[in-house]
């Protein structure tokens, strides 16, 4: 397995430095491929990140919360220098997409979107083209940060109105890009979900934590939720998966849900038969009543979690996903008071360089976005 050179900070230029590391064969330490050599041989797996992520107890936040026990799971820290859980698909999206022969990578989501970005920045190293169909959402300082630094990471960027806008974009392009879905969530990329439901229940196992009675998951486009609901089951823990919905309605509906668990176990039974297919998962659980006005509009009890975690644990949250999600943690907190709780914190919180990108360096359309000032 060709191990290609990390992006690290620039710290003397402010922008991104390829250091290169050497070659290695070893294989990827991941628990699914440890399972079964067939999902060794066929799984298109790239090494990007550093798996297994850390578990860490909270217990001050435990107080905090009033909850019995509570861990997190450090995702992060799964990229050396960024991309948090994102990671965990990318490394199969972008094995695919190199296996196929694919030198462009197309992403979408909104135009402060952690997708947009790390696609942007896992194509620069393993030296990919990155195309990016940005959305409209509500400005703000991660939104302008992540466009500037996309800038600096060479890739291209669109402003478009629709996700049909996007389809009729690709259809047009010459270059046969590897289109990502929505959130990285399609059967392929849901399978590195799979494995964290597998790296989790091992760090059970190593007495790491007990088994949590109860896990609290951002609900985006559904794939993480759904990779994991079907790792834990293959595991055989007990835990109940509450998915906290931070997206539109159109995402996660139980019929989308049912559809899109059964692809995946049908993409891993296929090539290891010895994993169950099924289109259900008893223990996952949409938990609605905390998105607000929608995708990345901040909420008053986003807000407020989001300064419990931040004064009781260090942890940096986000108003999109992860703070919306321990909202719902904390307002659930009575009913968890003498049980074990794990977050799993998706958000990476690390400061993105963006070089000498200035508002001019974007197209025309997105400098709008540049008219935020920095969050300090």
């Amino acid at each position: 397995m060709e191990r290609r050179a990390l992006l690290k900070l620039g710290l003397a230029t402010g922008g991104w430095v390829l250091a290169p590391q050497s070659a290695s064969a070893a294989p990827l330490p991941r628990e699914l491929l440890r399972q079964s050599s067939r999902l060794g041989a066929a799984l298109p797996w790239v090494e990007l990140a550093q798996f297994p992520t850390p578990v860490q107890e909270l217990p001050a936040l435990a107080r905090a919360l009033g909850v019995g026990r509570l861990f997190v799971k450090r995702d992060d820290r799964a990229g050396a220098v960024y991309g948090g859980s994102k990671v965990r698909k990318l490394e199969l999206l972008i094995g695919a997409a190199e296996a196929a022969g694919h030198t462009t990578l197309v992403a979408s989501g909104g135009v402060g979107s952690n997708q947009t970005l790390s696609t942007a920045f896992y194509a620069r190293l393993r030296g990919l083209s990155a195309r990016l169909y940005l959305l409209p959402e509500r400005p703000s300082a991660a939104a302008r940060e992540h466009l500037l630094a996309q800038a600096e990471l060479g890739a291209e960027q669109h402003l478009v109105g629709s996700d049909a806008q996007v389809e009729r974009a690709v259809r047009r392009a010459k270059d046969a890009p590897y289109v990502i879905a929505l959130g990285g969530s399609s059967p392929l990329g849901n399978v590195g979900f799979v494995e964290a439901g597998l790296e989790l229940a091992a760090q059970v196992r190593a007495g790491m934590l007990p088994e949590p009675a109860v896990i609290y998951l951002p609900l985006g486009t559904g794939g993480s939720a759904v990779g994991l609901a079907l790792g834990l089951a293959r595991a055989r823990l007990r835990s109940k998966l509450v998915a906290v919905r931070t997206a539109s309605q159109r995402f996660g509906t139980p019929a989308g849900l049912r559809r899109a668990l059964g692809a995946t176990s049908r993409l891993v039974h296929e090539l290891e038969p010895s994993f169950p297919l099924t289109d259900k998962s008893a223990a996952l659980e949409v938990r609605e009543g905390f998105v607000g006005r929608g995708y990345a509009e901040p909420t008053a009890s986003g807000r407020r979690a989001l300064a419990l975690a931040r004064e009781h644990a260090a942890l940096e949250l986000d108003t999109t996903y992860s703070a919306k999600t321990m909202a719902a943690l904390a307002a659930s907190a009575k009913t968890h008071a003498s049980e074990s709780v794990l977050f799993w914190l998706t958000f990476d919180a690390r400061r993105v360089s963006t070089g000498r990108m200035q508002a001019a360096d974007l197209p025309r359309e997105l400098r709008g976005y540049t008219r935020v000032a920095r969050e300090h």
